[in-house]
């Protein structure tokens, strides 16, 4: 039986995993504590040697905008943020999916920084993206297999909603849903103060231009993509996360016992949700995972731009947390409606 940090975050687990690609099959023979190491290697080679031949078409636009790393320890941030990316794939029982997803979600905030106010091409914004989730998820997918919630042909007994989460239908409305979310709140925040935000707390910007004249028609389209990772990270592991056998019989729910409790039952409770259910428990998890790795990368990120502010750097990658936190809101009221 699954332990409890299994069933919360809905990792991959041997038993209940879809089938490896080939390779991953005979990575399996592999000892745990040497594919870790080799997830890294693939990763830092694979990104190393993308943004090299990408060169040609950025034109050195990143470069333009970035800090010069002179010193060791700033070097070290950027390196080391990097491998705890990858290992909170690794350890955390991430699929390739889950890494596309998070990916592109928590490098979205400082790559739209850079297209809206610092005027940095759509294509090298887009180049950029497509090396960032490419070099992490294209190894872990060597390695490791695929969720069941993930997998159209996951058995049942696995992911009872299997049919629901895979409608068609079902998937434009969940992918259309945060799609809205994030572009309305960040069509707010660009028509009122994040333009004078932006100019106060970074040096040197070019134009706030795009940023007041985006639209919500045109945010809705770019963002389809953001709108299907927070589909993929947060509707289908919590939606697709197994009841409890029992599930059917008309139980009571147990008291609270102090005595007894584990950490996580007292963190439950102390939140206000005794006897969380398995989605609950997945996409409050799932969020808060999200919600910390967005405030991270972003302010890491945002910490290496020219002109950047203390207090631009916190307030950029705090807007873009609280955008994830509204998801997670948002996503717990659709499964309770």
């Amino acid at each position: 039986m699954a332990n409890r940090a299994d069933r919360d975050l809905n990792v991959v687990r041997p038993d209940t995993a879809s089938p490896a690609p080939v390779l991953a099959r005979r990575t399996n023979a592999l000892p745990r504590l040497l594919k870790f190491p080799l997830l890294c290697i693939l990763s830092l080679t694979l990104s190393a040697g993308l943004y090299t031949l990408a060169e040609e078409w950025t034109g050195g636009e990143l470069a333009a905008v970035s800090k010069k790393m002179t010193e060791p320890w700033q070097v070290g941030v950027v390196f080391g943020w990097r491998l705890l990316e990858i290992g909170v794939s690794w350890w955390g029982g991430l699929d390739y999916l889950d890494l596309i997803s998070l990916t592109l979600l928590s490098h979205f905030p400082y790559l739209h920084l850079l297209n809206t106010f610092f005027l940095v091409s759509p294509t090298t914004v887009l180049i950029t993206l497509a090396i960032d989730v490419v070099s992490l998820a294209v190894p872990l997918r060597l390695l490791r297999a695929t969720l069941p919630a993930h997998n159209p042909r996951a058995s049942k007994r696995i992911v009872p909603d299997r049919d629901i989460i895979h409608d068609s239908s079902i998937g434009f409305l969940t992918t259309l849903f945060p799609t809205a979310i994030i572009s309305l709140l960040l069509y707010v925040a660009e028509r009122t103060f994040l333009p004078t935000f932006a100019v106060q707390n970074f040096a040197d910007i070019p134009s706030v231009a795009a940023a007041h004249g985006a639209t919500l028609p045109s945010l809705l389209t770019s963002l389809i993509p953001a709108g299907w990772a927070a589909r993929e990270f947060l509707f289908m592991p919590s939606s697709g996360a197994t009841p409890s056998p029992v599930r059917n019989l008309p139980t009571e729910p147990q008291p609270f016992n102090p005595a007894m409790a584990t950490l996580s039952d007292t963190i439950w409770y102390n939140l206000g949700l005794a006897n969380p259910s398995p989605r609950v428990r997945i996409l409050a998890k799932r969020t808060g995972l999200l919600s910390a790795v967005v405030f991270a990368n972003t302010a890491i990120k945002v910490w290496t731009v020219e002109g950047a502010e203390t207090v631009g750097v916190l307030g950029w990658a705090g807007l873009w947390t609280v955008v994830q936190l509204v998801l997670g809101s948002a996503f717990a009221w659709l499964g309770a409606v």
